[in-house]
């Protein structure tokens, strides 16, 4: 993890090399509002780079894998 420049934007830059791959592909996060603004990914024979316009997720999980109870004979607080 490092502090650079990225057109103007001070980010830092995480690195991560996929299990297996010789590629490293680095993220960049926008230092002040914590956002993504870019990925890079390097190889042997190449490198490229994507600018992250918007970050959209869609998640959505079933009612049961969010429901929790106590175990019998927890103490209540």
């Amino acid at each position: 993890m490092k502090e650079v420049d990225y057109e103007g934007e001070k980010a830092t830059v995480f690195a991560i090399l996929p299990w297996g791959q010789s590629t490293e592909v680095e993220l960049f996060v926008r230092t002040r509002d914590k956002r993504p603004i870019a990925i890079r990914a390097q190889g042997q024979q190449s490198s490229y780079a994507t600018t992250v316009v918007q970050l959209e997720t869609k998640l959505s999980f079933r009612k049961e894998f969010w429901t929790w109870t106590p175990p019998e004979g927890a103490k209540k607080r």
